[in-house]
This record gives structure tokens, C-alpha cells and sequence, in this order.
């Protein structure tokens, strides 16, 4: 958790205004010992009846930066991404963790300001029988560490994920990975390394991940020329050592082989919570949002937007109500990334989601196994441009925010409001406004479509019949000229988008279909929102319902 003021975020929590906290269950009560068919028995120990910390470390990982008198440095004018040049695991650089021959559980956090990371484990091997070199000189070799995930943006996944390679996926600012390492696999006196692949020239994104073989080797090294980084980024390396020491005691915690999605046998494995389901008629019924994150309509001041369900781009204004869903509502969120060539850690708050599709994908086992709250838009593998979630909203009504978690980008306006309404809520909550005598409040305004989504059509599917067919075109001609039913969807009726109906968009659509005519305006041939947000709604929900 962390101080969350509006435009002041990321200074405040640079400076130290953040922290970690363990929640605590029956499922995961952080006492190995306890067998009870329900308690997943993490990696813990078993002096306390809960909440054992001997076993469960929190990691949080974040770059900064000090100026020549030794003071933590902060470039306030920065409006892409604040970077700093060291690495700190729990606000301290380089450290080492003495950890006994036993597993443990690690929580990583990205507490960055705009810093992407992405982490390799590896064991430290005397001589050169290592599968990668050392530095010349050095007279070690390396190892690949394997380990287990078991939880993913704080939630327990329904089955764990192993990671032969011992590389860590890309973790974002904001974003937490559970994962579980066996030191009972190395001798005492054994070194382990976590080292950071992700290179960042700036904070618009991160560049690249550099290959593990080059920074083991000293081949990749950044050099620092007076005031000024060169040849790489100081941050890659290695950040933190585990030095392994004897454990006389006996290992109680599960082993997370078993709880894979298949076991090496070919039979499923166990599973640890399982994923809360969608339906195959909730999702299809689902209403669609579309949030776009760039930098449209920006200013110098306030550079970064958000454009929602095809409309203007808007900085953050907490009186605006950009989207307002139902309790016990199934929507699908499609978070998409502006352009630029920028990075977007969006941050959804309060409810959880599953990914769907990334770019049209499916997910990594890692994601697909895991509810989140962090969602990963950009250019790198395991980013995407195009981020597709499920989301069922439950039972706390109220006013929330989603924002981009690059905390610079926040601060500059790059987040909405979104509210959780009662089932037919017919005024709109209004806004709490702090003042120096206490809270007060103010009245709200919304968008057209806070309410009706995205409105997501396919031009030209007049009947709303999934099919793009001679059909279409009829059906418009009958409710013009004999008295038919009125189009569902008006705006995919509009097959010309000039914001009316009439008989030039049953040419339209007759040209297009079998006259060799033009394409139809977006979205066409796949559904997607009105681009241009015009006069015409595409309001596909049913009243009684809201789905």
C-alpha cells in the first residue's frame, strides 16, 4: 500500500511513503505445520498459530537516485518516467539474505516510479563447469536457479507455475509475484544471485531485456562518465545475494509440484484457489468498455489522457464519472495502448480481473491462472498492446479509480474515475472534495456512455445478427420505407457514419457486400467501438438486466 495524493503520488511514495502488508486466510495461514486439508501450507514456520514470517520474506524492489551531497534526488519536471540509477531491495543496495537449506517464500513488489524489471536466479558454480561464464578472471561460472510462482498481483493462483529457466516474467511498477525457491537444492555455502535483465534508456518504456549470459560475463557493464550513464543501464545486474547456510529442521511446508496445472504423469495436478468462473453466457452478454491510454488532447502541464469508449481524451477531473457499473455486473474492459512508443502499467483499483486475451492471445499460464490488478500495455514479449479483461463486480458500491501506474504518468493526470452503482441507480454518486475543514461534497457529471460501455457493434450488422449478409441492408430498407422494426444498434446501421439513417447506407452496405465498394467505416469487418462517439447510440444491454 501506499500514499495515493492526487498529483503528488510519485514523489511521496519515492520518498519512502509505501509499504507491504501479508493478508492471512485459512487457505494461506503461514504455519506449515498445520494440515487441515484446507491451509496450503506456505513456505512460513510453525512458531505462531498464524502469521509465521521465519520462511515468507517481502522483497520490495526499487530503483532511486542521490545527489552529490547524499541526499535522495527527485527531478519533480519529469513527465515521462522518473528512473534512478541504483537498484534497492527493501531500500537497501546490494544486500545479502542468509537463508537455510529449506524453501522459502518470496513476495517481490515493483515499487519503481516507472521502471520495468524482469529477474534471473542464479547459483554462483567455483570454476567454469557453469552453464554461463563469469567475468574473466573471476574463476566462477553460473547456474540457472529454478523456482515456483504461486500468487500473482497478491491472490493465490489457482495452479502453480514452474519456471526451469529461472527468469521471473516482466513485473511492472505496482505489480506482485509469490514465488517459491528450494535452497534445499544447494549445498551450504552456496551463493545465489537475483539479478535484473530489464534495460531502461529513459521512462517512456523499457528498452530491451539484456541477455543473462552478457551481464554474468561483464559484457554488458554501464560506465559511469562524469554526470552521465554510458554503454548501458546501471540498474541491470545482479541487485541482491542468498547465502546459503545449514538447516538442522525439518521442511513442513507443500511442494509445489503438485499443484501444476498437468504433473509430469499427465493428470492434472491439484489446485490452490481456484479462479472464480465466467460463464460462456455472461461473457458473451457481457457489457464492453474500451480505455485508451495516451497522450491526445494533453498538455505541457497534464501531457497524459485517457480516452473512454472511443470519446475525447480527458486528464483526470474526480468529479467526472467515466464509467459506472452494477453490482454483480460481468463487463469486459479492453485497455489499449495510445502509441507512441510508450509503456502503460495500468492499475484497475478495488476489483479484481481475468486477462482474456492479450493482443488476441492467450494469456501465459502465469496470468491465466491468476486474478489481477495490474495489466502490462507495451512492446515488450509479455506486454501487450491490447489487453482484454473480465471483470465481476461484487459487493461494495462507490467511487474507485483506474490509472496508469507509471506514478509520473499519474501525476500528470493519467487516471479516471470509475463507480460501483446499485442494480437500476438512477442519480449519480456525488463527489467527495477534501478541504482544510474536512471533507465536503460536490456534485458529479458523467460521460455519455458511463453507463452503456462501449457500445461494441459491427458497422453494418443492422439486424444484430452476428452475420454480415444481404440482410442487413434489407432490414434497414423495411424499417425506413415499411414500417419495420427500429435498428438495435443505430450506430452499426449507419453504414456511412454521416450520423443518420437513411437509404444511402443500404447503398452503402449493398456496394460494399457485392459491388466491390470501399470497406465499411470502423469498427468493420470486427466489433469494436464507434471511433468517432457520434450522435447514434449502440445501447445492446437489456434494461431489465443492465446486461
Amino acid at each position: 500500500f501506499h500514499d495515493h495524493m492526487l498529483d503528488c503520488t510519485a514523489q511521496n511514495v519515492y520518498k519512502g511513503n509505501v509499504s507491504m502488508m501479508n493478508y492471512y486466510s485459512s487457505v494461506d495461514r503461514a504455519n506449515e505445520a498445520i494440515d487441515d486439508g484446507v491451509n496450503l501450507r506456505f513456505p512460513s514456520g510453525t512458531a505462531l498459530d498464524w502469521g509465521n514470517r521465519d520462511y515468507d520474506i517481502n522483497l520490495l524492489l526499487a530503483d532511486k537516485a542521490w545527489d552529490s551531497e547524499g541526499q535522495l534526488f527527485y527531478n519533480i519536471f519529469n513527465t515521462d518516467g522518473f528512473l534512478g540509477d541504483r537498484m534497492l531491495t527493501n531500500w537497501l543496495w546490494m544486500p545479502y539474505f542468509d537463508v537455510r537449506a529449506r524453501q522459502y517464500r518470496l513476495r517481490l513488489l515493483n515499487g519503481s516510479v516507472a521502471r520495468y524489471m524482469r529477474f534471473a536466479l542464479v547459483r554462483e558454480v567455483e570454476g567454469s563447469g557453469g552453464q554461463m561464464a563469469g567475468r574473466p578472471g573471476s574463476g566462477v561460472s553460473y547456474d540457472r536457479a529454478p523456482f515456483y510462482m504461486i500468487a500473482n498481483d497478491g491472490n493465490i493462483m489457482e495452479h502453480s507455475v514452474y519456471f526451469p529457466h529461472g527468469i521471473v516474467p516482466t513485473i511492472t511498477v505496482g505489480e506482485r509475484y509469490d514465488i517459491i525457491i528450494d535452497f534445499g537444492h544447494f549445498e551450504p555455502g552456496t551463493k545465489l544471485y537475483l539479478v535484473n535483465l530489464i534495460e531502461h534508456r529513459n521512462g517512456k518504456r523499457p528498452k530491451e531485456a539484456v541477455s543473462i549470459d552478457e551481464i554474468l560475463s561483464g559484457e554488458y557493464q554501464a560506465q559511469r562518465v562524469g554526470e552521465e550513464w554510458r554503454k548501458g543501464d546501471p540498474c541491470v545486474g545482479k541487485i541482491m545475494e542468498f547465502r546459503v547456510k545449514e538447516y538442522s529442521g525439518v521442511d513442513l511446508s507443500m511442494n509445489p509440484a503438485e499443484f501444476v496445472e498437468v504433473l509430469p504423469n499427465g493428470k492434472p495436478g491439484k489446485k490452490m484457489v481456484p479462479l472464480p468462473e465466467f460463464t460462456a453466457e455472461e461473457l458473451e452478454n457481457a457489457l464492453h468498455r474500451t480505455f485508451e491510454f495516451g497522450r491526445s488532447s494533453g498538455t505541457d502541464k497534464a501531457p497524459w489522457t485517457i480516452k473512454t469508449d472511443g470519446g475525447s481524451g480527458f486528464n483526470m477531473d474526480p468529479r467526472r464519472v467515466s464509467a459506472a457499473s452494477a453490482t454483480g455486473r460481468v463487463e469486459i474492459w479492453h485497455l489499449e495502448n495510445g502509441g507512441g512508443g510508450w509503456s502503460h502499467p495500468i492499475h484497475i483499483h478495488f476489483e479484481e480481473g481475468q486477462i482474456l486475451k492479450k493482443d488476441g492471445k492467450e494469456p501465459p499460464p502465469w496470468e491465466k491462472w491468476a486474478r489481477k490488478d495490474m495489466y502490462r500495455l507495451g512492446h515488450l514479449g509479455d506486454s501487450a498492446e491490447i489487453i482484454e479483461v473480465a471483470i465481476r463486480f461484487r459487493e461494495f458500491v462507490g467511487t474507485f479509480m483506474e490509472h496508469c501506474h507509471n506514478t509520473t504518468h499519474e501525476d500528470h493526470s493519467m487516471l479516471l474515475r470509475w463507480d460501483v452503482e446499485n442494480p437500476g441507480q438512477v442519480r449519480v454518486m456525488p463527489t467527495p472534495m477534501p478541504t482544510w475543514d474536512g471533507v465536503g461534497y460536490v456534485p458529479s457529471y458523467a460521460l455519455p456512455t458511463f453507463r452503456t460501455g462501449a457500445g461494441r457493434f459491427v458497422r453494418g450488422d443492422s439486424n444484430n445478427d452476428n452475420v454480415l449478409d444481404i440482410t442487413d441492408p434489407v432490414f434497414v430498407l423495411q424499417f425506413l420505407f415499411r414500417g419495420g422494426v427500429e435498428p438495435p444498434c443505430l450506430a452499426a446501421a449507419d453504414c456511412n457514419d454521416d450520423e443518420r439513417i437513411d437509404i444511402s447506407d443500404a447503398i452503402t452496405e449493398l456496394h460494399a457486400l457485392f459491388g466491390g465498394g470501399p470497406d465499411l467505416p470502423a469498427p468493420w469487418p470486427q466489433p469494436g467501438a464507434d471511433p468517432t462517439l457520434g450522435l447514434l447510440g449502440c445501447d445492446l444491454t437489456d434494461p431489465s438486466t443492465g446486461n
